[in-house]
């Protein structure tokens, strides 16, 4: 009785909210099926179809018919090789990739371009789990194979959404950069992005950056913690085929810039299971935080989802509480705390949040372990009538006021 009235409910709330959208943040490209009439090549969004889009293209201070090849909020958690620590990421590759491992898995099935793809890497190198498929084209409701797929051009983490950092970073095509009088290697700033935004602005030259004329930025994950150029900024990207720089670099290894040295290779192609041919296409660094036994459940026959927490050493020991929404991670929840520094939890509550919190799930509340770890699972009941539409989780921990919180994760029924 239980699960059907659970089962009801969440059958009414569909029909009456709607759809959300996918925890990443997305670009495309203009060879995508859903440009122009969904989405112009400088948006910045969840899914398609879906609410709209996160930043516009008016919002960088460009035109829709501008594109962006990459893109970043300036939060990204890069690595240096020398850091005994380990990084999370998450990338896209071309339509003409054609991969090993788990990239060509995509590529001889429903197609590769428009996917995530995950790898965990230390700052050596070494591989520590992956490359595995994150999230396929279709979650996100893009184009897949048979026919024209759609290409994600970049990628991000919502975590300077959370954190209170608006600043996006972003690199254009050769196109838009002929029109903008910037270089196509050039990392450009849009300080206030908005439907009134600040100029935007160059924040790193394709000098500083020690590159050469004619070189094309593709993929980009940076660390920028204070919006200056300064010696803590930590900057990832990869190169267009046709970069004179690739001959040394690359086209789909992931490069690491440090200000004072130069382009070097720091995860090279096969790290990622592609080939030294293909082409990365877009990038982003972080910890998940959360992350799920399954991805889809399947309306009719509902299912059991493991959720698993890490929140690191440092916030071992303490009280967390893990929360759902169907109305999506943005604009997200306030938490109280001092002015100024709050955090927003990626979590939209509605009615949804609070019927989770009345059914009391094994491990959505309880204390983090010595490890800062915590697991937690529910049971998915069946839906009475068919739906697509998604469920967003994230937790967050405090002590004497909140400390932390997670990265959003999406479970899609359909």
């Amino acid at each position: 009785m239980r699960d059907i009235r659970i089962a009801s409910i969440l059958g009414i709330l569909f029909i009456a909210i709607g759809s959300t959208g996918s925890a990443q943040l997305k670009s495309i490209d203009q060879a995508s099926p859903e440009y122009p009439a969904s989405l112009s090549s400088s948006d910045i969004f969840w899914r398609v179809p879906g609410p709209p889009p996160v930043f516009t293209a008016r919002d960088l201070g460009l035109l829709a018919t501008d594109e962006i090849d990459g893109f970043s909020l300036g939060c990204d958690h890069p690595i240096l090789p020398t850091q005994q620590n380990w990084a999370d990421l998450f990338y896209s590759v071309s339509r003409t990739t054609l991969g090993v491992g788990a990239v060509a898995t995509e590529v001889r099935g429903n197609g590769a371009a428009g996917d995530v793809f995950n790898v965990t890497v230390m700052g050596n190198g070494t591989v520590l789990g992956g490359p595995l498929l994150w999230r396929d084209a279709s979650t996100a409701c893009l184009t897949t194979l048979p026919g024209v797929q759609s290409d994600v051009d970049g990628i991000s983490g919502l975590l300077g959404i959370w954190h209170l950092n608006s600043r996006v970073y972003f690199t254009v095509d050769k196109a838009t950069a002929k029109r903008l009088g910037v270089s196509p290697a050039d990392i450009l700033c849009q300080p206030m992005p908005g439907p009134k935004p600040a100029p935007w602005f160059v924040w790193a030259t394709e000098a500083q950056l020690k590159l050469k004329p004619g070189d094309d930025l593709d993929a980009l994950a940076l660390q920028d913690l204070d919006g200056k150029r300064d010696a803590s900024d930590i900057i990832y990207f990869s190169l267009k085929k046709g970069s004179p720089s690739a001959a040394a670099l690359g086209t789909a290894s992931v490069i690491l810039v440090s200000p004072g040295g130069n382009p070097r290779v720091i995860f090279a192609h096969n790290k990622l299971d592609l080939q030294n041919t293909d082409e990365l296409n877009a990038l982003s660094v972080y910890d998940p935080e959360v992350r799920t036994s399954v991805e889809q459940i399947h309306w009719n026959t509902g299912g059991k989802v493991r959720f698993h927490l890490d929140a690191r050493v440092a916030n071992a020991g303490s009280p967390y509480v893990l929360a759902g929404t169907l109305s999506g991670p943005c604009p997200g929840y306030r938490l109280p705390g001092m002015p100024g520094s709050q955090l927003t939890l990626p979590i939209t509550i509605d009615q949804v949040t609070f019927l989770i919190f009345r059914m009391q799930p094994p491990g959505f509340f309880g204390v983090l372990d010595a490890q800062g770890k915590a697991t937690a699972e529910v049971d998915m009941p069946p839906v009475p009538i068919p739906v697509d539409f998604y469920l967003t989780f994230a937790f967050t921990c405090f002590r004497s006021t909140f400390t932390d919180v997670s990265e959003p994760v999406d479970i899609r029924i359909r």
